[in-house]
């Protein structure tokens, strides 16, 4: 699993799940502990995404004390109605009642390392496609960015905004027992699609 999210490097990233807890498990245990050496943002788009982003973070961290650790770092970008955040430091905070993709640009300037966009699911159902390609062309080239998506909210189109898609989603064949990770698309060599990467959540069902 790590061998595969090392490879999302400095690339752009879809992640599309079936259910929040995949997707939480795979961030607070999978991805955070990979990029913990590089300076972590979240962005937060809306106060739906936070209070989500709220209850996964204070369940998650118990799974990890290396995760609790990361998370009191994390700089967050806050878009939304107040400046209340889940974890880590407010970074900036944003309104809804400004154009937010100006003020975003300035928040992301100096910004280096991993970015992850929490809440894009939620962004993608009011925005066209003006709005994306206005949001996209901010982000830093270099930085690693990973977003999350909904499997019922994911469109084909959203692919050409990123470097890599990966969905999580349970085995079948397994009867719920293990999940997948799964290349569906990529414009990186080693990044092969159809690639999966299957794991067990470490807590057991009840």
């Amino acid at each position: 699993m790590q061998e595969l999210i090392e490879k999302l490097k400095n690339l752009r990233t879809l992640l599309v799940y079936e259910n929040v807890y995949s997707l939480e498990y795979t961030l607070f245990n999978e991805i955070l502990p990979t990029f913990k050496d590089l300076k972590i943002f979240y962005i937060i788009y809306s106060e739906c995404a936070n209070r989500t982003l709220k209850i996964a973070g204070e369940s998650f961290k118990e799974l990890n004390k290396e995760t609790e650790k990361i998370l009191k770092n994390c700089n967050i970008i806050k878009i939304g109605r107040n400046s209340k955040i889940p974890f880590g430091k407010l970074y900036k905070f944003i309104t809804f009642n400004e154009n937010y993709t100006d003020f975003l640009k300035d928040a992301l300037e100096n910004v280096e390392g991993l970015i992850l966009f929490y809440g894009f699911s939620i962004l993608v159902l009011k925005s066209d496609v003006k709005d994306l390609v206005e949001l996209f062309d901010i982000i830093p080239e270099d930085v690693t960015l990973i977003c999350e998506c909904n499997k019922n909210v994911y469109r084909n189109e959203f692919s050409i905004f990123f470097d890599a898609v990966l969905s999580i989603r349970e085995d079948e064949m397994s009867l719920g027992e293990f999940q997948v990770l799964e290349v569906l698309y990529s414009s990186k060599l080693d990044l092969i699609p159809g690639t999966c990467e299957r794991f067990r959540w470490e807590y057991a069902r009840v």
